[in-house]
């Protein structure tokens, strides 16, 4: 054989060989029994290869996949923005400040703006 010895033994087993490329693979399994060993497992290795792949997962399962991914971004969504408007809502109503001082002017802000509008 060869230095492409593999490369032809593949073809020969996938059947993609010339009648005379076959011809010359088939004198040289016969000379030698570590080519056909070699054949033998590779035969072996293919129709392993499509017992496992003659049922393979169809469109349902990818459907599946993207719809787990739809779910996923849309309750990451939902979580951020029930986090992000929380946020605001405290800011805007007091309840949490960095700081003490904040919290602070906070409160006189308020009291100011609540004298304001009962003197008018």
């Amino acid at each position: 054989m060869t230095r492409n010895s593999d490369i032809d033994l593949n073809a020969y087993v996938d059947g993609e060989l010339t009648s005379q490329e076959r011809v010359r693979v088939l004198e040289a399994i016969q000379q030698y029994r570590a080519l056909a060993r070699e054949v033998c497992e590779l035969n072996n290795l293919k129709s392993q290869l499509q017992l496992a792949y003659a049922n393979p997962p169809g469109i349902a399962a990818c459907k599946v996949a993207r719809a787990s991914r739809h779910w996923l971004m849309l309750a990451v969504g939902l979580l951020g923005g029930w986090l992000v408007g929380n946020e605001s809502q405290r800011r805007r109503t007091g309840w949490w400040y960095s700081t003490r001082r904040d919290a602070a002017r906070h409160r006189l802000r308020l009291t100011a703006r609540r004298r304001a509008s009962s003197s008018t």
